[in-house]
């Protein structure tokens, strides 16, 4: 039989695929022979790889199984001498029932079905997949580097550093060993992040299943935990290629072992104890689902149907991942149980847990494995700067508005038990960023994009060129003028810049595919500010025939915002203005600032921005205005101090 490079205990004799692995040591003696070894049935090489993962977790689970019907018939033995001289019938017959129970027990249970898993849960199967894939690579190369290369006509010839037919070649082997697994590790990697890009997981799904075999469970391929966890795991596989191709040159990339992992997804799995006292979950070998105590659906359950509904309401993709993150968060510390199960308790301790944990914990190394609870005592216990209390109450919000929707839905919902966990803060919203000061506007409309630059890409270098059709030059002069927000600004098409009874107006709204509003109130008019004209922003019209902005592309979020922004921070730092307080959204408070200023009515403001107007006006949203008035009251807004004559079009 000859050995397949780069997989593990998959060989091949003539065009058959075989599954061979030793026999551990410590049970050699009792399995009664050293190497296991049978037929894959397939002459494909892909379909092979695929066979031999499955193989190799029965496998494993068989030398398993071996351990415990040893360690059960050594305990059973010891029991019955124990009982030998025991007169008692009865007694024997209890003595002879344990042993059968405990042979019983160790017979191997089918996969558990799971409906869904935990955002947790499925990064801990994707760590599972880059660590077995890791311990992979470590076997071949303690056991020989293997490498193939070409040999006469089409056949392959496999060889290793020590095999006798190269003669004294053995270091040209391994050279060659070690520049085709570079080369293997490069393409996968290079294949996988392309497939990654484009959301195609199909190469993973045989790895996935594999993964959840390991556990003992099974996922339903129809949920959304699914499809989250081909891609977790497609972006592991990537991420153990770049860790393959570190110890090609010379480094160990660190990674648990799977063993490890395996134990920390068993302990997650294995569902609370209907009674107190229950030994169920300590004594099965895979995690046995407890019958239901009510009749009202699980959490995670309802998570997806206030999810889907979510998204006929015009929810980005962005949003409604943060809201699963923010729930399965929530199930992660609490447990995935019927929605009337959870109390106040249940959302005090998420609460609090909140409270410890520092932003983006689960990327921190020190916490991203270890249960929602652990992470936060450790994090305090490190003295790790804690989430914002804007963050926390994201997460509390969340929660609230799902039980909240639970609540309307369900009969088995009597209180709300995030009602009242909002914490209060010390700050308004009006706190969290600043306005403009007049000195920031007049450095940011004095750089080299409208003053004159070198190019669209060397746009903070002086030079001859105004770059007065790109999004650089026009989005922070509409933000200016308009207080709207940046994504309402990226999204705008030719034909939401219309005339209304003579005036030019800005229309948002979120007719077309790409186009999104935050409320209802958010869809308003507004007219083109007089300075916007004189700039010239008709004629930048006229010159378009689609979106203002095409040249700006929507980031995988689904907003346009998320890749300008990164543009719109590195000009702020280029001009001097970078503060922690300072962004594109400060544009709306400069706006509200001048809108004071020069007495536009705190309602017309706000219908001019898309707040909402509150009361039964709230019914008709922001547009009950005649266009003629608010052109009468942006007419007013001024930004003193602020002289843009000099980006002005001439005649």
């Amino acid at each position: 039989m000859e050995a397949v490079t780069g997989h593990t205990n998959l060989v091949r004799r003539g065009a058959v695929y075989y599954h061979r692995c030793k026999v551990p040591t410590d049970i050699v003696e009792t399995y009664g022979r050293r190497e296991v070894t049978y037929s894959l049935k397939t002459r494909d090489l892909a379909e092979a790889v695929r066979r031999v993962k499955v193989a190799a977790v029965e496998t494993l689970k068989a030398f398993d199984d071996h351990r415990r019907k040893v360690a059960a018939e050594k305990a059973a033995e010891a029991a019955a001498a124990a009982r030998a001289a025991v007169s008692d019938p009865i007694e024997r017959l209890l003595a002879a029932g344990e042993a059968m129970a405990a042979n019983d027990a160790d017979e191997r249970a089918e996969l558990v079905a799971y409906s869904t898993l935990s955002r947790s849960q499925l990064n801990l199967f994707a760590e599972l997949h880059r660590s077995i894939r890791l311990e992979d690579d470590e076997d071949a190369r303690f056991n020989g580097f293997k490498a193939v290369r070409p040999g006469p006509g089409s056949d392959m010839l496999l060889f290793t550093a020590d095999d006798e037919r190269l003669s004294g070649k053995r270091a040209h082997a391994t050279e060659y060993a070690l520049a085709e697994s570079k080369a293997r590790a490069f393409l996968t990697g290079s294949f996988l992040r392309g497939k990654l890009a484009r959301g195609q997981y199909g190469d993973v799904e045989g790895t996935a299943e594999d993964c959840l075999a390991a556990a003992g469970i099974s996922l339903d391929v129809e949920s959304r935990a699914w499809r989250s966890l081909l891609r977790l795991v497609q972006v592991a596989e990537v991420q153990a290629m770049a860790d393959i191709q570190a110890r090609n040159e010379g480094k160990e990339p660190e990674h648990r072992g799977s063993d490890e992992i395996l134990t920390e997804i068993a302990a997650s799995l294995v569902p609370k104890p209907v009674e107190p006292n229950s030994t169920v979950a300590a004594t099965s070998p895979h995690p046995i689902p407890i019958a239901p105590v009510s009749a009202a659906p699980t959490l995670s359950e309802v998570r997806d149907q206030w999810i889907e509904e979510g998204k006929a309401k015009e929810w980005s993709p962005k949003t409604g991942e943060a809201r699963v993150i923010m729930v399965d968060l929530f199930i992660a510390c609490a447990g995935d149980r019927p929605i009337d199960s959870y109390s106040k308790a249940d959302a005090r301790t998420f609460k609090d847990a909140l409270a410890s944990l520092p932003a983006n914990w689960s990327k921190t190394k020190s916490l991203r494995t270890l249960p929602v609870a652990a992470a936060a005592k450790k994090a305090k216990a490190d003295g790790m700067t804690p989430m914002s209390v804007t963050n926390v109450n994201k997460h509390l919000n969340c929660l609230y508005a799902l039980m909240a929707w639970a609540a309307k839905h369900y009969d088995e919902i009597e209180r709300n038990p995030f009602d009242g966990m909002r914490v209060d803060k010390k700050t308004t919203a009006r706190d969290e960023r600043d306005p403009f000061a007049i000195d920031d506007l007049k450095r940011m409309f004095a750089a080299p994009i409208f003053r004159g630059c070198q190019s669209e890409w060397h746009w903070s270098t002086p030079g001859a060129v105004v770059l007065r059709d790109s999004p650089k030059f026009w989005v922070p002069l509409i933000g200016l003028f308009t207080g709207a927000r940046l994504n309402e600004i990226l999204q705008l098409y030719r034909d939401d810049i219309v005339d209304v009874d003579g005036a030019l107006c800005i229309r948002i709204c979120a007719e077309k595919d790409d186009q999104r509003v935050k409320t209802a109130s958010s869809r308003r008019l507004i007219p083109v500010h007089a300075e916007l004209l004189r700039i010239g922003f008709r004629a930048f019209v006229a010159s378009k025939s689609g979106r203002l902005f095409d040249t700006v592309e929507k980031a995988p979020d689904g907003y346009y915002s998320s890749t300008f922004s990164k543009h719109f921070v590195r000009f702020l730092d280029s001009v001097g203005v970078k503060r922690p307080k300072v962004s594109f959204h400060s544009f709306r408070h400069t706006f509200e600032d001048a809108c004071r200023a020069c007495g536009v009515p705190h309602d017309v403001m706000n219908a001019l921005q898309g707040h909402s107007q509150g009361g039964m006006s709230d019914r008709y949203g922001g547009g009950q205005y005649p266009v003629a008035r608010l052109v009468e009251e942006m007419g007013k807004l001024r930004h003193a101090g602020l002289d843009l004559s000099a980006l002005a079009v001439v005649p």
